[in-house]
């Protein structure tokens, strides 16, 4: 890169932290190298800084312009960087950032470098700006000059603050330098679409879901290696990996802790011969492993719970604490442009002042098909024995030639009942009398408690190959709407037809399967 005594290399002052002078050294004529991780849009980013003594002993950290306008690239508070010998450094507020290839690399390979200030003016869509800045010069003598972050939010206009908490700064392109917080479904839904268009790549996905019951729906964000999950709190959005995309079938689900009442997000990936969960409780992290022989023709089996070897007893109880209640995303939902839809449109509805009941017909459409696949599933799964999981190596027989299996972390048919009702009711409208006249009965009569404990007998039904297409939107109204679908063997072929309904619930659009 050509340096000047006003390189393009400028660089920003993030935020005061609470680092000592003994931390990083005590000379004031010198910026010392470190790094800091600043929160931007709920997402944390690590940048390579340079931190200069203050008066009180304390450290302030300072980035490069151009790594700024690198990761602002694409929210509303993005901006372009140009330089000529006539007019310096110039701004452009709102126009898209080209990349030179120095973004987030320090021009001084991480040493310690001295520091001139001079007050430097930029000029910002045309108007000069003179803002307070140090020039850092490199072994050639080629200049590079930093200067405040929250100057530069105040200048174009974004919001910049510091975390106590978190210990981190945050910066907030949906807000106003000056703005107080905004804790509006508006300013929620901006910061999760720049979320989502910064996340997603090319066969990504996501998902709206209220994770954790407080009646705000939180962010999942699947792109090609990882899911994030976004939560609004207090009018910030802050955001946090929960899982990679690894190998084998990989799922992230809803839980409750049966012991807390709480919401537990489960990680899972499984194979032929293992079994992992990682399960993200409100303040804490639990992981449990299984690792078995992958043809069934042994008994070996090898248990972790957070590291320990365990018995398959302890591994279990771990497992059946957390109570699955609805898959949020999985691997099989990249690309997957239908939920995409549904997710852009709910947050485009809540950006424009709306709500859930106002997405548009595509992606009403998209929730239907969803929902009957759903639903579909969960008939089956009932039948099957679901929500329960069982211990296959504890059988009893009922009836004298039926067996049944010990089932995992319920103790009475009417806990399965309550707890597959809650399920079953979390996409099913509850004017729906399916589950009370049909499967109520049924898991009533699949369970049997002996010696303590109650075991399962499984049935073993399938679909016969039959799926159910929706494939259009007949009517709506503002909390009604109705579709048509088809059933097909070979996906060709249509065996019959039939009708959908949907139901805004709760927030939320529910299945009905009659009107």
């Amino acid at each position: 890169m050509k340096k000047t005594a006003f390189s393009l290399a400028l660089c920003l002052l993030c935020a005061l932290f609470p680092m000592s002078a003994a931390a990083a050294g005590n000379d004031p004529s010198i910026a010392y190298a470190s790094n800091q991780n600043i929160i931007i849009d709920g997402r944390a980013v690590a940048f390579q800084t340079y931190m200069l003594l203050e008066a009180n002993g304390y450290g302030t950290n300072y980035v490069k312009l151009r790594d700024v306008a690198h990761v602002l690239n694409g929210t509303r508070a993005q901006f372009s960087v140009g330089y000529t010998a006539q007019t310096g450094i110039t701004i452009t507020t709102g126009a898209p950032y080209q990349d030179v290839g120095s973004e987030m690399d320090t021009p001084f390979a991480g040493a310690d470098k001295s520091f001139t200030r001079q007050n430097t003016p930029l000029v910002i869509n045309g108007a000069p700006v003179p803002l307070d800045t140090i020039t850092l010069l490199d072994d050639s003598g080629g200049g590079y000059n930093y200067i405040k972050l929250r100057d530069l939010g105040q200048a174009l206009g974004f919001f910049v603050d510091w975390d106590a908490a978190a210990g981190s700064v945050v910066l907030d392109t949906t807000r106003g330098h000056d703005a107080a917080p905004a804790d509006t479904p508006s300013a929620m839904a901006g910061a999760m679409l720049d979320a989502l268009n910064r996340d997603i790549g090319s066969q990504g996905s996501a998902r709206l879901a209220d994770v954790d019951g407080d009646g705000v729906k939180e962010l999942i964000v699947l792109s090609s290696y990882a899911a994030r999950l976004y939560d609004w709190n207090g009018g910030q959005l802050s955001g946090r990996e929960i899982g990679i995309l690894a190998g084998g079938q990989i799922g992230w689900w809803l839980c409750r802790d049966i012991s807390t009442g709480a919401f537990v997000i489960e990680y899972n990936t499984e194979g032929a011969a293992y079994d992992n969960s990682t399960f993200f409780y409100p303040n804490r992290e639990t992981h449990i492993s299984r690792f078995h022989s992958d043809d069934g023709s042994s008994d070996f089996q090898i248990c972790y719970v957070d590291g320990r070897e365990v018995t398959q007893a302890e591994y279990l109880a771990v497992k059946g604490q957390n109570r699955r209640l609805e898959l949020l995303i999985s691997d099989m939902d990249q690309g997957d442009l239908g939920l995409l839809t549904e997710t852009r449109s709910e947050l485009e509805c809540l950006l424009a002042g709306k709500t859930a009941r106002d997405i548009s017909d595509e992606a009403l459409l998209q929730i239907a098909r969803r929902l009957e696949a759903q639903v579909s599933t969960m008939d089956i799964n009932i039948m099957n024995g679901w929500p329960t999981e069982c211990d296959y190596s504890d059988v009893i027989l009922w009836d004298t030639d039926i067996e049944c299996y010990r089932v995992i972390g319920y103790t009475s048919a009417a806990d399965v009942l309550r707890a597959a009702e809650e399920i079953w009711y979390r996409y099913v409208s509850r004017s729906d009398p399916t589950f009370e006249q049909v499967f109520a009965p049924h898991i009533l009569e699949r369970y049997v408690a002996r010696n303590g404990a109650l075991y399962r007998h499984d049935m073993g039904m399938g679909d016969g190959g039959i799926v159910n297409v929706v494939d259009q939107l007949i009517s709506r109204t503002a909390d009604r709407a109705t579709f048509s679908g088809y059933s097909t063997y070979d996906g060709e072929e249509r065996l019959s037809t039939f009708q959908v309904f949907l139901v805004y619930e709760d927030g939320v659009w529910k299945y009905r399967s009659i009107n």
